[in-house]
């Protein structure tokens, strides 16, 4: 091989997505399939619509969800943890603004053994008053650490200035948040979110009709007995174009540029993702050209897409010195405004789609 000789590069001209098959469970749960080229590896999802949104107290959705796993009417957290570790396996329990749920990693040898697990947390949570305060004051004291950081609260009013201050979607959490509920508020949302009625499964898998037996084992019967919440919140857009809220003796300032936008259900959202990758979807972007290589104002800076399932929208976010906020943010005007009034040339567009064909191979 010749180093001094650069690969040829070559467009991609056909990518090729797997099929989803869906499936249900005895109860009536959809399971989403796609099949792997990995026998020994299995990614399972399971999904259920708990979160921010369907909350009536801030902070319990994240609450209820993180607790699941700390302890079962016959398991401890430490055995729970032990148990996965032995497996050679990996559970991550998340919780956002729509949805909450688990994800597994686990062997194929291992898929009944863990999904037993799984479903013992899923559900019978024992939900300890006393692990609730454990984790809550965890959770307080790390909030307390991210809400000095700069980035932390220009993305919290960018939420609020654009859904609105009641709304789960810009809600802004408050340390007094951390007090304003109880274990009860707990107990609420798990009897109503997490339903057999309101959940659906994704798995990634080889052998997708043995797989689905062993998920039907844990998960095909008619768990949980409430009835699933679902939250009426109102969106309430600021007026305001120019947001400053300032922090004696910072170094850096956070920049956050947006608005709501379209979701992915849109017959535009495709179009305006590559539109929003020239700008600043990817390394070789306008933004990153201009405000990190020709200015130097930065180390980074993006725009990016959001889907929600009530809303969308798009958000350029950076950190740069203090000294150049006004600078830079004129410059991220400036990029929009020629993208909205000069036509993309062939080859530029040329790259980006490779580009973004390349990340979707």
């Amino acid at each position: 091989m010749n180093r001094s000789i650069a690969p040829q590069f070559k467009q991609i001209s056909d990518v090729s997505l797997p099929e989803i098959s869906k499936r249900q469970l005895s109860n009536g749960i959809p399971v989403y399939f796609m099949e792997s080229e990995n026998d020994d590896v299995v990614r399972f999802d399971i999904v259920f619509k708990a979160g921010n949104w369907y909350q009536k107290k801030p902070l319990v959705s994240a609450m209820t969800n993180g607790l699941m796993r700390e302890g079962t009417v016959t398991m401890t957290s430490k055995q729970i943890a032990d148990k996965i570790d032995f497996y050679g396996s990996h559970l991550q329990p998340y919780c956002e603004k729509d949805n909450a749920g688990f994800v597994l990693y686990t062997l194929k040898k291992h898929l009944d053994k863990t999904l037993a697990i799984l479903s013992e947390i899923v559900k019978n949570p024992l939900l300890s008053e006393s692990e609730l305060e454990i984790l809550r004051l965890k959770s307080k004291q790390s909030f307390n650490v991210e809400i000095e950081k700069i980035a932390v609260a220009s993305r919290k009013l960018f939420f609020e200035s654009i859904f609105g201050s009641e709304n789960p979607y810009g809600y802004n959490l408050k340390a007094s948040d951390y007090n304003s509920f109880t274990i009860d508020d707990v107990y609420d949302l798990y009897n109503s979110q997490y339903v057999y009625s309101n959940c659906y499964i994704l798995c990634s898998c080889k052998d997708i009709e043995n797989d689905l037996k062993i998920i039907d084992g844990y998960f095909g019967d008619k768990f949980g007995g409430g009835e699933a919440y679902c939250g009426d919140f109102i969106f309430q857009q600021t007026d305001s174009q120019l947001i400053i809220s300032e922090k004696s003796n910072a170094l850096q300032s956070s920049i956050r540029v947006g608005c709501p936008s379209i979701d992915k259900y849109h017959p535009d959202y495709s179009k305006l993702k590559i539109a929003n990758t020239l700008l600043g979807g990817y390394f070789g972007s306008r933004l990153m050209k201009n405000i990190r290589e020709e200015k130097g104002y930065t180390y980074g800076i993006s725009s990016s897409l959001y889907s929600l399932h009530r809303s969308g929208f798009f958000m350029v976010s950076t950190e740069v010195g203090a000294d150049v906020t006004n600078e830079t943010i004129a410059e991220i005007y400036k990029e929009i405004d020629l993208l909205q009034t000069k036509l993309v040339t062939n080859d530029e567009l040329f790259l980006v789609k490779n580009y973004m064909l390349g990340e979707m191979v």
